[in-house]
């Protein structure tokens, strides 16, 4: 499927480009569990740029260390943050290891 808007999921092998994320479904006011799920391989989520993260699951805050994130990526998840309850969820992974952020997820830095 060439169309990322229509896709319910978005799967993006390590070494492939992936979509803005204002370019997958972000679900209607009336339904945002339409909203597209975008599981991103990443070379690592144990080492590289830190990320750090609030919201609900998260007690305080939480130090993520991602290597692989797309240029631009702080702007793209703060834009998807601020539409809520509108917007995507991503699946980070990474061999063994996958991380979840909600849209509810904040980054900090």
């Amino acid at each position: 499927m060439d169309d990322v808007g229509a896709a319910t999921f978005v799967c993006v092998p390590a070494g492939h480009a992936q979509p803005p994320l204002a370019a997958c479904a972000q679900g209607e006011p009336a339904y945002p569990d339409r909203s597209a799920t975008l599981i991103v391989e990443m070379q690592s989520i144990a080492d590289g740029e830190a990320l750090t993260l609030r919201g609900p699951g998260i007690e305080t805050t939480h130090t993520l260390r991602v290597s692989g994130l797309p240029e631009g990526f702080r702007a793209d998840w703060r834009a998807n943050h601020a539409a809520f309850p509108l917007g995507v969820d991503l699946l980070l992974t990474s061999g063994e290891q996958f991380c979840a952020l909600a849209r509810t997820t904040q980054l900090e830095n």
